[in-house]
């Protein structure tokens, strides 16, 4: 069990980078096309 949690706790860290990097790509995305307009 004990070796088992810093592993899920560092999957859950990369998920949670995922998501905040594809939000942060979104927010570049959403300025590219208001700056278009």
């Amino acid at each position: 069990m004990k070796t088992n949690r810093p592993k899920k706790i560092a999957g859950y860290a990369e998920l949670f980078v995922k998501l905040h990097v594809l939000t942060e790509e979104q927010k570049k995305d959403i300025i590219k096309l208001i700056k278009i307009r």
